[in-house]
């Protein structure tokens, strides 16, 4: 039986208070929102206390992800 090891990958976690682009390059971003979030990701109205996942299919990576904050605040989770 042969076993093959796979390596774990930790996202790195930023948070922010200020607009931001998550740049491209990345396999996954996961983006909370805080309780007091308003703005938009991707261009999009987004509510306050959600998470959104973006995994780029295998061998492929995620383009620039802009989040806009009007007030509040963002997790981002980034695997590169």
């Amino acid at each position: 039986m042969t076993f093959i090891a796979k390596q774990i990958e930790t996202p790195s976690k930023v948070t922010y208070a200020v607009s931001h682009t998550v740049a491209e390059g990345a396999k996954s971003v996961t983006i909370i929102t805080g309780s007091a979030f308003v703005g938009t990701i991707l261009g999009d109205t987004s509510a306050a206390s959600k998470t959104f996942t973006f995994t780029a299919q295998v061998g492929n990576i995620l383009g620039e992800i802009p989040i806009v904050l009007t007030a509040g605040s963002v997790e981002v989770l980034t695997t590169v």
